[in-house]
């Protein structure tokens, strides 16, 4: 529904409205005069209900609707509020709920945005196929429920938040569908390492893959005292290998568990995992940011690889021994001790999965 341009245009349009003749030109002329006064509070009455009939065609249609009529629409057509989404969102789940059928790229977008996941694939029409003897008066096999049945397909990468997704799709659709989930493993062979970190995360702390390689052509070799001695002589086209930053041996066999649980790996693919050291700490470029703390980090010490050992009356105890693989130690000469807790925050922010430790040198 069109509103014309501006308020002159309607006034210009009621004044054509009126006889002609001298009279009513002076009276136009005359912005005091009450014919003038008259025109103009007629014309604004036009344009004032356009406008208000413009705005009421907007809101008529759930495609163009605002945040003044979005709940009511929410309320008659699914009978569920939704006010954490945005408005978009809103009318994206309704329009997706009205419509016979489904868009699977306007309902990933939401899902990616809240829960992490991504539908594959809706099959809402299942015919089941069925074999057997049958006689007169046999009861059905497959009774009306076989034609509710939704089969959807999709990938999550937080299995916490499994829960509140069905939850939220279960409102999606009506409620006489029976909707049968199947999630899907990614492939080892077309992820990538932030990929695999992100969802890694989400079950063991402090771990990080650093590097994965694929399709091994050739054998590496070594030189030994005795001669030229192949390593990983066992891998073929068909390896891949993980390198990872991990440490302990309980966490390395949980890591190794959970990565198989999670990631689909074909029968012909074997998978090796490297456990390697984190890179070192750069000091040159650690010292230049930490200039404006009148601060110097002379040496760091990361405990990855091994525990320390104190020795006491009643024996040898272990000392860091549960802290060891994500514990840092920085040797720092402070020149400014009203700089020392800015420092500090700013070191720990630096490295938020450690615990760093600082020893101040005068």
């Amino acid at each position: 529904m069109g509103l014309i341009a501006s308020k002159e245009q309607y006034f210009e349009a009621v004044k054509s409205l009126y006889p002609e003749g001298l009279f009513f030109e002076r009276q136009f002329e005359n912005k005091d005069s009450d014919i003038y006064k008259l025109v103009k509070v007629q014309s604004e009455m036009i344009y004032n209900l356009k406008k208000e009939l413009n705005k009421l065609w907007l809101e008529s249609r759930l495609e163009t609707c605002t945040e003044d009529t979005i709940e009511d629409y929410e309320r008659i057509l699914s009978g569920i509020l939704r006010p954490d989404l945005t408005l978009e969102e809103r009318k994206t789940i309704l329009l997706i709920q009205n419509k016979n059928k489904l868009n699977i790229d306007s309902l990933n977008t939401i899902i990616n945005k809240y829960y992490s996941a991504n539908i594959i694939k809706i099959d809402e029409k299942i015919k089941p196929s069925v074999f057997g003897f049958s006689r007169f008066g046999n009861d059905r096999i497959f009774n009306y429920r076989a034609f509710c049945i939704i089969m959807i397909y999709l990938t999550i990468e937080d299995p916490s938040k499994k829960q509140e997704l069905e939850k939220f799709l279960d409102t999606i659709f009506m409620a006489n569908k029976i909707i049968i989930y199947n999630y899907i493993l990614p492939s080892i062979e077309e992820i990538t390492v932030d990929y695999i970190n992100k969802i890694i995360k989400n079950y063991i702390s402090g771990c990080t893959v650093q590097k994965i390689e694929k399709d091994f052509e050739q054998s590496l070799f070594a030189h030994s005292k005795f001669g030229r001695t192949r390593i990983f002589n066992y891998m073929h086209s068909n390896s891949i290998i993980i390198y990872v930053t991990l440490a302990g041996k309980r966490k390395r066999a949980l890591f190794e568990d959970i990565f198989y649980t999670i990631f689909s790996i074909n029968t012909d693919k074997t998978i090796f995992f490297v456990y390697v050291i984190p890179a070192e700490i750069d000091l040159n470029d650690l010292n230049k940011n930490i200039e404006k703390y009148d601060a110097h980090i002379l040496k760091s010490f990361n405990y990855f690889e091994s525990s320390e050992l104190g020795d006491l009356k009643t024996g040898q105890i272990r000392i860091l021994n549960y802290i060891n693989h994500r514990t840092i130690i920085f040797y720092v000469q402070l020149n400014n001790q009203n700089q020392k807790d800015n420092f500090e925050s700013y070191i720990r922010s630096i490295y938020p999965e450690n615990i760093v430790f600082f020893e101040y040198i005068n």
